[in-house]
């Protein structure tokens, strides 16, 4: 099945590769770079059950030859929380990619920064 992002409650099952192109297409190489810096990506996905396109941690970033210091996010929840806060450009459009092409997921993110603010709360 292919996502359309104007179908209300579509589950995204499948993506073609030039879909997923298409949907990184405003991703650039220095938002990934800002992201890497920040510990989380946005990652092509497919396969998984949370959908082909998602905000994540990097799960090892000693594994990775960046060139510079990712630095190590306890959570995916974490990685979502410094995208739903953060005010950088790689923020804002990686929250447009997943609302765009990851509805089911963007409003995860949006139920782990509404969880987060609950907490902080006294």
């Amino acid at each position: 099945m292919t996502y359309n992002p104007r179908a209300e409650n579509t589950v995204v099952l499948h993506m073609s590769q030039e879909e997923v192109e298409e949907a990184f297409s405003g991703w650039t190489d220095e938002m990934q770079t800002a992201a890497l810096k920040e510990g989380w990506d946005l990652w092509d996905s497919r396969g998984s059950v949370s959908g082909p396109i998602q905000v994540c941690r990097v799960d090892d970033p000693e594994a990775g030859e960046f060139g510079f210091h990712v630095p190590y996010l306890d959570s995916d929840d974490t990685a979502m929380l410094l995208v739903m806060r953060g005010s950088g450009i790689h923020h804002l459009v990686a929250r447009e990619i997943v609302k765009k092409w990851n509805p089911e997921d963007y409003m995860r993110m949006c139920f782990v920064l509404e969880s987060s603010a609950s907490k902080e709360t006294p």
